[in-house]
């Protein structure tokens, strides 16, 4: 049951987003069994955390930019659709041969305003996401804490990604990702990533909402 009432909220964030994007949705709709299915547009590529298991070398940069810019801009639609993600991490980014970027899964996604048929932002009461990627106030489950500026740290997150060529945090065991998520903490960068991103990656990771971008 609880994977049937994730499946059909998905459906309904991605019946409500029409963007390059993010993969359309065709239909919703009950199987034989009375089980919900989705019916989305088949898409082929790879995850993007597939091309920065490595550090990214400078002269290949601006690739992984440009990826990382296009899922800015599809976050930033979802947010006008007053929508966050809260989940963005290479793994949940597919790419294509032709280009195209794709933001996937949406089943974490809640709404911090507007009419889409979604639970709110502010209700949410337990740690959710990947700890190695999430907000502090995700690891804290402080629900009206919550909102865009909460995909602008996991953003970060992917910049930092790229130019440590794994996640943003490392750790151990699971309570030692949850804590670092709760105190804001990260692993930090390589001496040779380019200072101008480095700060870049921090700024969208500060630890109190006003001060990321």
């Amino acid at each position: 049951p609880v994977a049937e009432l994730a499946l059909t909220r998905e459906a309904l964030v991605l019946g409500a987003l029409e963007h390059p994007g993010i993969v359309p949705t065709h239909l919703l709709l009950k199987d034989e069994e009375g089980k919900p299915a989705l019916v989305m547009k088949r898409v082929d590529g790879r995850p993007w955390s597939e091309q920065v298991e490595e550090p990214v070398p400078p002269d290949e940069l601006e690739s992984h930019l440009r990826i990382l810019m296009a899922v800015c801009r599809t976050i930033e639609y979802a947010h006008e659709r007053g929508i966050v993600h809260l989940d963005l991490k290479p793994e949940n980014i597919m790419t294509g041969r032709f280009g195209e970027v794709y933001v996937l899964d949406w089943g974490l996604a809640h709404r911090f305003q507007g009419a889409v048929q979604a639970p709110m932002a502010r209700d949410i009461r337990h740690a959710m996401g990947t700890p190695a990627f999430m907000a502090p106030e995700q690891a804290k489950a402080d629900g009206p804490a919550i909102g865009p500026w909460t995909d602008v740290f996991m953003l970060g997150g992917c910049l930092a990604a790229c130019l440590r060529g794994g996640a943003p945090r490392d750790g151990t065991t699971l309570e030692e990702l949850l804590m670092m998520a709760f105190m804001g903490e990260h692993s930090g960068f390589p001496s040779d990533a380019p200072p101008g991103l480095v700060a870049v990656a921090e700024e969208a990771m500060a630890l109190l909402p006003e001060d990321r971008f």
